[in-house]
C-alpha cells in the first residue's frame, strides 16, 4: 500500500484528534483572510477619499496654505490659475487638472452658530475628471451634468435635488449640516466668511440639493460653483484658487507627475502628492505590517497544536511505529508518513479557513460594515461603512502560508519517530 494512503487511513481513523488540529488551522486561516480583507477595505477607501475629496493624484498650492489651513487662508491662492491650469494640462503624464476653492464660515441660525466647510467645484469638469478614471460609473455621452451623476462619481447619498446652477448663489449641502440647521431642499441660509483681502463677507444662497457624505468629518460641508465661490471669497479679480487637484492615467505615474508638476510650477507652488498628504494611508501601511506579524503569531500558535497533536500521537502509537519498523519500513518512510498526515490535515483545514472566509468576506464586501456610531467624534478620512476587499494574491498567500507552515511544524516530532528503535517501541506501554 502506498504511504499516502495509510495516511490517509490514519487521519481517518482518530477523527477526533484529527479534527483538534484541522479546527486551529482553519481558525487561524479564516481570521487572517478576514483581517487582510478588512484592511484592504480601508486601504482602499482611504484612496478612494483622498483621490476624490482631497488631493487627487497630486495637489498644487501655495507653499503656505497648507500650514495654515484651519485658517481658512483664502489669501494665499494660486492666482492667475487659468494660466497655470493650461501649463499643466499640456504635460503628457496628466491626464486632468480640477481647480477648486476651499473656505470656512459659519452660519448663523436662531442665535447659535454653525462652523461649514465649503468647496467650490467645477460640477461638469469633476464628473468628467471621474468618468476617465471610473469608466463604469461614467454617464451617457452627451448628457448634461446631473446630480445623481456627481453624487455617483464622488461616493455621495443623495436625498433630492439638483445640481446648483453655475452662475446662481445656490449649494449642495451636507444632509447632517441641514438637519442640524432645520433647512431643506430650496431654502435659503446665509453663510459669512473671511475673503482673500481679509475683509468679511455674508452671502445668502439657496439649497438646491442635499447630499450624504461617506466621512463623518465631512458633515459639515457645502459645494458651490467654483465661479461663485471665487466671486463670494473675492478671488475672482485674479481668477485665483486653493488648489488644483491633478490625475494621472495610472496611479504607478505618480511619481512621474510629481517630477513634471515640480518642474513645470518651479518653487512657487508647493506640490504634494497624496501619499505624501495622507497620513491616515501611511497609518494603515504601517498597520499591515503589524497585521503581518500578527497573522505570523496566529499561525505560530496553530502550529503549536499540531506539534503537540503529532507527539501524542508518536507516543500513543509506539508499537504500531515498531511494528511497522520491524516489517521493514525505514525511517524515513516513516518520516514521511507522519509528515503526510500532517500535511493533509493542514491542507484541509487551510482550504475550509479560506473558503469560510471567502464565503464571509463576498456578502461584507457588498453590504459593508457599518463603524458609524464607533467613528462618532472622531475626525480621520475614514468612510463610516468599510466594505472588505477579497484580495486574491492574499489570500493565496495565506493558503499557502498556513499550509507551509503546519507541515513544517510536524518535522521534529516525525523525526523524533523515525529515530526510533523497532524493540523499543514495540516495548512501549
Amino acid at each position: 500500500m502506498k504511504l499516502w494512503r495509510i495516511a490517509l487511513r490514519n487521519v481517518a481513523r482518530n477523527k477526533r484528534r484529527s479534527l483538534l488540529s484541522g479546527t486551529a488551522i482553519a481558525v487561524a486561516t479564516l481570521s487572517v483572510v478576514l483581517l487582510f480583507s478588512l484592511i484592504a477595505g480601508m486601504l482602499g477607501d482611504t484612496v478612494a477619499i483622498a483621490l476624490t475629496y482631497d488631493t487627487g493624484h497630486v495637489q498644487v498650492r501655495h507653499p503656505e496654505f497648507g500650514r495654515y489651513e484651519h485658517l481658512s487662508p483664502v489669501h494665499l491662492a494660486v492666482s492667475d490659475a487659468e494660466t497655470v491650469q493650461a501649463r499643466l494640462e499640456a504635460l503628457p503624464v496628466v491626464a486632468s487638472v480640477l481647480p477648486r476653492v476651499r473656505f470656512g464660515g459659519a452660519i448663523y441660525r436662531e442665535d447659535q452658530n454653525h462652523a461649514v466647510y465649503g468647496i467650490g467645484v467645477d460640477f461638469g469638469r469633476e464628473i468628467a475628471a471621474a468618468a476617465q478614471r471610473l469608466p463604469h460609473l461614467a454617464p451617457d455621452a452627451g448628457a448634461p451634468p446631473a446630480l445623481d451623476d456627481f453624487a455617483r462619481m464622488w461616493r455621495l447619498d443623495l436625498f433630492g435635488g439638483v445640481l446648483p446652477d453655475p452662475g446662481a448663489r445656490e449649494l449642495l449641502m451636507s444632509k447632517t449640516l441641514a438637519d442640524e440647521l432645520g433647512v431643506t431642499t430650496g431654502d435659503k441660509l446665509t453663510i459669512l466668511t473671511r475673503t482673500a483681502v481679509m475683509s468679511t463677507q455674508a452671502w445668502t444662497f439657496r439649497i438646491s440639493g442635499l447630499v450624504g457624505f461617506p466621512v463623518g468629518g465631512l458633515s459639515r460641508m457645502v459645494l458651490l460653483p467654483i465661479g461663485v465661490a471665487q466671486r463670494f471669497l473675492q478671488l475672482d479679480a485674479t481668477g485665483a484658487v486653493t488648489d488644483l487637484v491633478l490625475y494621472t492615467a495610472r496611479d504607478d505615474q505618480v511619481p512621474d507627475l510629481v517630477a513634471a508638476v515640480s518642474d513645470a510650477v518651479g518653487d512657487r507652488l508647493q506640490v504634494r502628492s497624496w501619499t505624501e498628504e495622507n497620513a491616515m494611508y501611511r497609518l494603515l501601511q504601517l498597520a499591515t505590517r503589524i497585521y503581518d506579524i500578527i497573522s505570523l503569531v496566529f499561525f505560530l500558535l496553530a502550529t503549536t497544536v499540531i506539534v503537540n497533536t503529532t507527539m501524542m500521537v508518536v507516543y500513543e502509537r509506539m508499537r504500531e511505529i515498531g511494528t511497522i519498523a520491524a516489517l521493514g519500513m525505514t525511517g524515513a518512510q516513516i518520516t514521511r508518513l507522519f509528515f503526510l498526515e500532517a500535511l493533509f490535515i493542514g491542507v484541509a483545514a487551510a482550504l475550509v479557513g479560506v473558503g469560510l472566509g471567502i464565503a464571509v468576506v463576498l456578502p461584507l464586501s457588498q453590504v459593508g460594515i457599518d463603524y458609524t456610531e464607533a467613528m462618532e467624534g472622531v475626525e480621520l478620512n475614514m468612510s463610516n461603512i468599510i466594505y472588505p476587499q477579497l484580495s486574491l494574491r492574499s489570500t493565496a498567500l495565506v493558503l499557502c502560508y498556513s499550509i507551509a507552515v503546519t507541515a513544517a511544524a510536524s518535522f521534529w516530532p516525525t523525526r523524533r519517530a523515525a529515530r526510533l528503535h523497532p524493540v523499543t517501541a514495540l516495548r512501549a506501554t
